[in-house]
């Protein structure tokens, strides 16, 4: 055995085997000269001398069996085992030899130790760099796999959006299908694989050039990956200097300019006439600015609406600007099928109520503007399927659910448990409330409500023998999931 420092026999003099306090096992010659006194191994300070630790018995007694002396006491301790002579550059059996001539010997494998250490080092290198690269590659993967799926997605979607398309042209019936999302920035990024060139550059390097040959469906893959992240974007062109015009020519330049704009503005509409409403418009940011910001913006979208429609609103604040946040519900109402609006007043619940194709709805109604709750009108044709309500007083939710009892089929309702008390926080007679509805799905939901196990069993109980074919939940109780909108 050997010194896992010197990598020398352990013998029972100038190399004694020494346990530290840590468990380790070093020669005494190592030992004697550590400074500072530390474990070599796992760096645990000691403070007696070497010659002061206690021997490991253990590997004594191995090397008693495993290295009999080749001499009596009295003779010099040379093992009978070959060792390396390093003056005559070989193993030797005759050491005794190699001492008397005033040689140096050590064991073989300290001496092909040394002389493996330059590829031994160069196989590390090698070993740590390949295992970075199989790293990257598996990351790679499964980037790629993750890009693979979502673009099959899209390919689905565009081939049914085109054979929707053109059954209704062959049917002679109304051309407004569904369109898939983000459809300009799905050809955007699809653009990318026309004609690349590949240029690498190395930081603190030359540059690398070359033809992609079979590797180019890996940069595709690449670049979509970048492109998804928003890493890459296009270069804007450079304006190029104009030269020095007449003011005749100068006012036919701007009348033509106008023209084209004219132009392109009357294309843009005929295009996205023909593309389908808006897929969906986020109003978090807009809708929380006050009535004098970012005015331009609203403006801008407002337009959009109206031009186009849209199929999706969310986050709809309306306690902020309630005047533009009503005038984009009402230009929306003809082609929106999902809203998500907060903080809504009378008129904002009105005209949500009124939109003919909405299908899903997430109300929170801003109760305190008004003294006398709305009662809202029946509908000559009810659409509404997914509902989800939030403070909103119980004679107008009463004629909310009445309007659309023939059609709705989930409904979310925050509710409380408590026999006493206003509405919500009181649930008692909360049977009377869905009688006459044909919903699926009930969920009662109890953020910010009294919520106590008794009550709610019975709550439950009561709504399942009025409902009998619907599922009747409650979010604390049954660890419902909440479903996002």
């Amino acid at each position: 055995m050997e010194c896992p420092v010197c990598l020398e026999d352990y013998d029972a003099a100038k190399r004694r085997p020494k346990s530290l306090p840590c468990g380790h096992t070093f020669c005494s010659h190592c030992l004697g000269g550590l400074q500072p006194l530390s474990c070599p191994h796992c760096r645990r300070d000691f403070s007696e001398p070497a010659e002061s630790l206690p021997d490991n018995f253990a590997v004594l007694g191995i090397v008693d069996q495993q290295r009999p002396l080749s001499s009596a006491s009295g003779g010099s301790q040379v093992l009978a085992r070959k060792l390396w002579c390093v003056d005559c550059d070989k193993a030797t059996a005759d050491a005794d030899a190699c001492l008397d001539r005033g040689h140096t010997l050590c064991s073989p494998r300290k001496v092909l130790s040394e002389r493996a250490a330059p590829r031994m080092q160069m196989l590390g290198n090698a070993d740590t760099e390949s295992s970075k690269v199989v790293g990257s590659l598996e990351d790679a993967k499964s980037t790629v796999e993750g890009l693979l799926q979502e673009w099959r997605t899209k390919a689905q979607l565009v081939k049914e959006a085109k054979e929707k398309l053109q059954a209704a042209v062959d049917e002679g019936i109304d051309l407004d299908t569904a369109q898939p999302e983000n459809l300009e920035q799905l050809l955007d990024a699809a653009s990318l694989m026309d004609s690349m060139d590949c240029k690498l550059k190395r930081k603190g390097g030359a540059d690398w050039v070359g033809d992609l040959g079979g590797g180019e469906s890996l940069i595709h893959a690449l670049v979509l990956h970048l492109h998804r992240h928003g890493r890459i974007a296009k270069e804007p062109t450079q304006p190029q200097p104009a030269a020095t015009a007449t003011p005749e020519q100068a006012v036919k330049a701007t009348q033509l300019q106008a023209q084209v704009a004219a132009a392109r503005a009357k294309a843009i509409a005929a295009i996205r006439a023909e593309a389908g409403p808006i897929p969906a418009l986020n109003l978090n940011n807009l809708s929380e600015t006050s009535i004098t910001s970012s005015m331009r913006e609203k403006e801008s979208l407002l337009a959009s609406v109206r031009q186009s429609g849209v199929r999706k609103l969310t986050y709809v604040y309306c306690h902020r600007d309630p005047a533009w946040v009503l005038d984009v519900l009402r230009s929306a109402a003809p082609t929106l099928e999902e809203l998500d609006v907060r903080e809504a007043r009378r008129e904002h619940l009105l005209a949500a109520h009124a939109m003919p194709r909405l299908r899903r709805m997430a109300l929170v109604y801003d109760s305190g503007q008004d003294t006398q709750p709305p009662v809202l009108p029946a509908l000559q044709r009810a659409t509404l399927k997914w509902l989800r309500v939030w403070t909103l007083p119980r004679p107008t939710l009463t004629s909310l659910l009445r309007a659309h009892s023939a059609s709705l089929e989930v409904l979310w309702l925050r509710v409380g448990t408590s026999e006493g008390g206003d509405w919500p926080h009181r649930g008692k007679d909360l049977d009377a409330l869905l009688c006459g509805l044909r919903v699926s799905r009930v969920v009662l939901w109890r953020y910010g409500m009294s919520h106590l196990s008794a009550p709610c069993q019975r709550q439950l109980a009561a709504v399942r023998r009025l409902l009998p074919a619907a599922s009747v939940r409650c979010m604390d109780c049954d660890n419902v999931l909440w479903e996002a909108f």
